[in-house]
């Protein structure tokens, strides 16, 4: 057949221009999802997890060089990626977020020499780059707060707009006539379904998480953020802690029996109670029928009248 671009990259096992690039723009987007399943695509096809870090390292320093040397940089890019596509992507990120990147590229491949599971650690990588609200340094502030002061310098970070008033209608228009009950939609079947229950009391994750910080180690302190978009929730029902994971990767990480004795036993002392700590992946986690998954909980709860069969 015929020898093209992509077959060689194939053959050496490294990552083409499109596909650094590709990889880089969903860091820049904070889209941990798509990210892991192009990483996870490059690594079936044989990419070299080596080869692809650097170049990423390699995109991040052409990055950074534009951002101190502007247009002028262009004639010292590596050319990872084409011009236009580095232009674009300077755009996105900021010169604290660069060098924060750059160090924790370089850190993950420095490792690669001792680590188990290169797979593994690269797949870390990408998770902190993509959530730079995972980590609590210095550095990782530092890059956050760098990023907002270089959005309200360009503009990027704009005042909500008032939603405009609806025009008056005119005298001369016929309106329809005002609903009554028979135009009201039928009631359907099914009830949306409810919150899932929470039994803890107020700002107990929080202070939770901050003491699972204080015992365990990088990098699974990491998930252990707190706040909203953290990969990982606490939701109490009883004495049952789940762990509710929104990915496959982070249930891998955090369902080990020490790491669950720990967050159990933090939650137990916080609540004066025995607590269970268990993960639960919601990536994986068929929707039930929300009226059933209520009856059985309250067969669990009331257990001296219901007994419920498994």
């Amino acid at each position: 057949g015929e020898l093209t671009a992509e077959r060689v990259y194939a053959c050496l096992g490294i990552a083409g221009e499109r596909k650094c690039g590709e990889l880089m723009g969903y860091i820049a987007a904070h889209d941990t999802r798509k990210a892991l399943e192009l990483f996870n695509r490059l690594y079936a096809e044989g990419k070299d997890l080596g080869a692809l870090l650097d170049e990423l390292a390699c995109l991040t320093r052409d990055l950074l060089v534009l951002k101190t040397a502007g247009n002028a940089g262009i004639t010292m890019l590596s050319g990872v990626a084409s011009d236009q596509e580095t232009l674009a992507l300077g755009k996105t990120f900021g010169s604290g977020e660069l060098v924060r990147m750059m160090e924790r590229i370089e850190e993950t491949t420095a490792a690669f020499t001792r680590s188990s599971s290169r797979r593994m650690d690269a797949e870390l990588c990408l998770v902190e780059l993509c959530q730079p609200e995972l980590n609590t340094d210095v550095t990782a502030l530092n890059a956050r707060l760098t990023r907002l002061e270089e959005q309200w310098k360009t503009g990027a970070v704009a005042a909500p707009q008032k939603a405009a008033k609806p025009a008056a209608p005119a005298e001369d228009e016929e309106l329809p006539p005002p609903p009554d009950d028979g135009d009201a939609p039928p009631e359907e079947g099914e009830t949306p379904a409810p919150k899932p229950q929470n039994d803890a009391p107020a700002g107990f994750w929080l202070e939770l998480c901050g003491g699972v910080r204080k015992e365990l180690k990088p990098p699974v302190t990491g998930f252990f953020a707190g706040t909203a978009n953290a990969p990982v929730q606490g939701v109490l029902t009883g004495d049952r802690l789940e762990l509710q994971c929104t990915n496959a990767f982070t249930a891998q990480m955090l369902d080990k029996p020490e790491i669950l004795e720990v967050v159990s036993r933090k939650a137990g002392a916080m609540l004066g109670r025995p607590a269970q700590a268990i993960v639960v992946d919601l990536s994986a986690k068929p929707k039930g029928n929300p009226r059933m998954e209520q009856l059985m909980r309250f067969g669990r709860e009331h257990a001296d009248i219901v007994k419920i069969k498994e």
